[in-house]
């Protein structure tokens, strides 16, 4: 296996020599241009990347002395969870609830068995 891989590389390197030296010298120079880029690179972060305007410059004094705050833990008007009941009442079932009417039930009907024919298609 080894040497008909030879053997190809042999004969496309004497038929189209000038592609092939070409072509690995491009490989070659992208390969030591990485290399270098890598190189410079990896320098470079070596130095500090913290901008001069974030680094501390010493002690801080605050213009007031700091408090605590108050004890009150800020959730008076937020609910964590509510109450709700496990069935309709009459009102909320006919505010949010319409029976539907033979045709819409019929036109559902149809659709439905449209989507069922396409998908099943001509399975036996």
């Amino acid at each position: 296996m080894l040497d008909s891989m030879q053997e190809r590389i042999r004969d496309f390197v004497s038929q189209k020599g000038k592609f092939a030296v070409t072509v690995l010298g491009i490989l070659l120079v992208l390969g030591i241009g990485a290399v270098v880029l890598s190189v410079a690179n990896a320098a470079r972060k070596t130095a500090s990347t913290v901008p001069a305007s974030i680094q501390p410059r010493g002690d801080i004094t605050p213009a007031e002395s700091f408090f605590a705050p108050s004890a009150n833990d800020g959730t008076d008007d937020y609910y964590f969870y509510r109450t709700t009941s496990t069935s309709w009442t009459k009102e909320e079932s006919e505010s949010w609830f319409t029976t539907p009417d033979k045709n819409t039930v019929e036109s559902l009907e149809r659709a439905n068995d449209a989507l069922i024919d396409t998908i099943t298609g001509a399975a036996p």
